[in-house]
């Protein structure tokens, strides 16, 4: 189930527009269903899932690419406003 989750979160990890609904949509289960089972697994919310991927992918864009700015980065790992990005990122 993870590995559908995290397949179909990486299809559309440049899509910030990508929503729960789609996400349900595209594993074919419901939206309870896809809240206990992320919950169970890893400890998070399904937008909790999603944010951590993009926030993991950010990082790997970050380290190969030194020289590109931190809002390319940003809407690259699927997020609409760098400053967001950047508060979820140190967090992270």
């Amino acid at each position: 189930m993870i590995h559908d989750a995290t397949r179909v979160v990486l299809k559309h990890l440049d899509h910030p527009e990508f929503s729960i609904d789609q996400f349900v949509a595209e594993l074919n289960i419901s939206r309870s269903s896809l809240f206990t089972k992320i919950k169970e697994i890893t400890g998070q919310t399904p937008n909790g899932f999603v944010t951590e991927i993009r926030l993991r992918r950010s990082l790997v864009l970050l380290k190969e690419d030194k020289d590109e700015a931190v809002g390319i980065i940003a809407f690259s790992a699927g997020f609409n406003d760098p400053s967001y990005f950047i508060k979820q990122f140190k967090k992270f």
